[in-house]
């Protein structure tokens, strides 16, 4: 046992030294990597990762309070209209002798197009009429005037208002001979009841919006009738003049349960052909071109009347459509001269 412990104690001791040098250095490299990364380094990292994060290109629109003065949540390019002259650089319209449509622009953004469903008909009443798309490019639909040559008709509709800039629409279509829609909300109608009138007086139209931008579709049968009827009534108690059983739903969100609502109501639903998505591209150029470039006889253009670019796109769009031989209309006189009277339950998007 003796001998056996003094051959075998070198080799021992040796290989405890080992195990000791390198626990020893590993610990060395540890507390030399923590010395170097200091607690301000490490406040300033986290502090790079969340701007990095927070820096996003992500837009929500919301015109629940589109006020003047800034007080709608909306940056002040909403609501300053910028004082530099814009450079309309022009894009070739679509001939008018062409009756070819051209592509349907994109349905993206806050509005939906393709949110509308039949409804179910009661077993014990009428059956109601089934929602539908009503035509866009033949004329020869059931509800297309014939044999009347088509006519360049085009319909502004402008939604969210009354707002001051809504003024300065109005005063541009006038000039032109031109009168459009628009589309309010019940909420604007008090505070801008001498705009409406104004409006109105100019041989505009008016119809409702819902009362503060609703989504219809997360609403039961009495709130829908609400928002459908409060903001008809209150037009009609500043102007004295009942609007067009027309209703204009925020973001174009309608389901079998809005329909059947609306159709007991003796409402339509007012949709658009085109929409240049001006409530997330706020850039006059981009209005003008994208209307330019998709205008045909018979469309029905979704537009903002609380957003400045509109409005200074609108001293381009509107004298270029009169030049060009369109006649500027509201969407009443567009539905009748395209599909006749106005039928409940149904909806309107004029023509692509």
């Amino acid at each position: 046992m003796h001998m056996f412990f003094c051959r075998k104690l070198p080799k021992i001791v040796l290989t405890f030294s080992v195990i000791t040098l390198f626990i020893f250095g590993l610990s060395g490299c540890i507390h030399g990597i923590v010395d170097t990364f200091t607690p301000a380094q490490a406040e300033t990292s986290r502090t790079t990762i969340f701007d990095a994060n927070a820096t996003g290109n992500t837009q929500v629109y919301n015109p629940t309070e589109p006020a003047d003065n800034n007080t709608n949540g909306n940056s002040p390019e909403e609501t300053t209209p910028s004082n530099t002259e814009i450079t309309i650089t022009p894009a070739e319209p679509t001939p008018l002798a062409s009756a070819t449509p051209s592509p349907s622009p994109p349905t993206e953004g806050y509005d939906n197009d393709n949110n509308t469903a039949t409804p179910t008909p009661s077993k014990e009443e009428t059956p109601e009429p089934s929602i539908e798309q009503l035509p866009s490019e033949s004329p020869a639909e059931p509800h297309t005037p014939s044999p009347r040559e088509p006519r360049n008709l085009v319909a502004f509709t402008f939604d969210d208002g009354p707002h001051r800039y809504t003024e300065i629409i109005i005063d541009l279509l006038h000039e032109h001979g031109g009168v459009a829609t628009f589309c309010v909300l019940g909420y604007r109608v008090e505070g801008f009841t001498d705009t409406l009138l104004r409006t109105i007086e100019l041989g505009n139209e008016v119809i409702g919006h819902s009362w503060r931008h609703a989504n219809m579709t997360l609403l039961d049968a009495e709130e829908i009738a609400y928002q459908i009827l409060a903001p008809h009534m209150a037009i009609y108690e500043a102007s004295g003049i009942e609007p067009p059983p027309l209703f204009r739903a925020p973001y174009g969100l309608i389901d079998d349960y809005v329909v059947e609502v609306m159709y007991e109501l003796g409402f339509s639903m007012l949709r658009w052909s085109m929409d240049p998505r001006d409530w997330a591209i706020r850039n006059p150029e981009h209005i003008y071109n994208y209307i330019m470039e998709n205008v045909v006889p018979g469309s029905m253009i979704l537009l903002h009347d609380i957003h400045a670019s509109t409005m200074e796109a609108m001293h381009y769009v509107i004298p270029a459509l009169v030049e060009k031989g369109f006649e500027l209309v509201t969407a009443s006189e567009l539905i009748a001269y395209l599909y006749g009277d106005i039928e409940p339950g149904k909806e309107y998007r004029g023509r692509r």
